[in-house]
């Protein structure tokens, strides 16, 4: 059970990087286009 736990977390962290990344990279993106 822990390790299915540890599991989840690491998979959630995993994701809010994942979706902060793209986030940023998709605003950098439309700044570029902006200018």
């Amino acid at each position: 059970a822990r390790n299915g736990l540890s599991y989840f977390i690491t998979a959630q962290v995993i994701a809010k990087l994942f979706a902060l990344l793209s986030l940023t990279l998709h605003n950098s993106y439309r700044a570029a286009q902006d200018n």
